[in-house]
């Protein structure tokens, strides 16, 4: 038996999008064929792949085996087109999609992963910005191949790879006092804060305002607009930027995740190495 390429990547899209109707509109089709082509898919396999729930689409276990496999067969596919492909020598091809949070993703990830990329013009990294309460969504359903969280994620099958500690510390800036009881958060769903005080002896009472991002986080500290908790490293040049020596520093584990599988693209193999070896020296400093 052998399986469609085109119900395939109507499954596939499906699960990456999150829904018949966004992944109807990406593969320019209706909405019916796409979901005619998922069910001869599972009619195929005679397993239900996909259940349709009122506001999302969930992945059977049955799915999530068959999610590995288009995501290992369209990275491989890349790959082998971008090897195949005139003037390209032994450099790496193909593309990953590399997921984190603000704090790391331009002070640690990218540079860590910038001289490779720059040997390796053919090959290409997408960088996306979550929440941290995103990242665990966004590796299930395959939008990554790689997610860095700064605590373990509790997916079955996922390989999890230490790459180093972080250190929060509790700032303000040197001159322009901040506004009263503010600490500035990147959104509602940000628990950087909380987790910091829940680590001291005595918590003071604060509110929160919420910047969007990091950088908007320790622009709106420069500003005077509150006090705020942010990872060590962000801190050595911003030098108005100084520590509330009355609070310890909390520190945690950083990890790299990414499916397990029996086979892995060169370029993966490499891409790990790279963030490994080069994110740990960056967050060990």
């Amino acid at each position: 038996m052998s399986l469609s390429s085109l119900n395939q990547d109507a499954f596939f899209e499906v699960v990456k999008c999150g829904s018949f109707s966004k992944a109807a509109k990406k593969l320019h089709i209706s909405q019916p064929a796409l979901s005619q082509r998922v069910l001869n898919l599972e009619e195929s396999l005679g397993v239900t792949l996909l259940v349709r729930e009122p506001r999302q689409v969930r992945v059977t276990p049955f799915g999530e085996r068959l999610l590995r496999y288009c995501q290992i067969k369209e990275t491989l596919e890349a790959e082998v087109l971008g090897e195949i492909e005139p003037s390209t020598g032994t450099s790496l091809c193909g593309r990953l999609v590399i997921a984190s949070y603000s704090s790391i993703m331009r002070s640690v990830i990218i540079p860590a992963l910038s001289p490779l990329l720059r040997q390796n013009p053919r090959l290409e990294c997408q960088f996306i910005v979550c929440l941290i309460p995103e990242l665990d969504e966004i590796l299930r359903r395959s939008e990554a191949d790689l997610v860095i969280s700064d605590h373990r994620l509790p997916l079955k099958g996922v390989v999890a790879e230490w790459i180093g500690r972080e250190s929060h510390v509790a700032v303000e800036d040197k001159k322009l006092k901040p506004l009263a009881e503010v600490f500035l958060d990147v959104a509602s769903s940000d628990n950087a804060t909380q987790l910091f005080f829940q680590n001291q002896s005595r918590s003071p009472r604060y509110r929160r305002v919420f910047m969007g991002d990091i950088y908007g986080i320790l622009d709106g500290v420069e500003q005077g607009l509150g006090r705020a908790v942010v990872s060590r490293h962000l801190i050595r040049e911003r030098p108005r930027l100084k520590l509330l020596g009355e609070y310890k520093p909390r520190s945690f584990d950083v990890f790299l995740h990414y499916y397990g599988q029996s086979f892995y693209t060169r370029s993966h193999i490499e891409v790990t190495k790279a963030l490994i070896k080069r994110a740990r020296r960056r967050l060990g400093k």
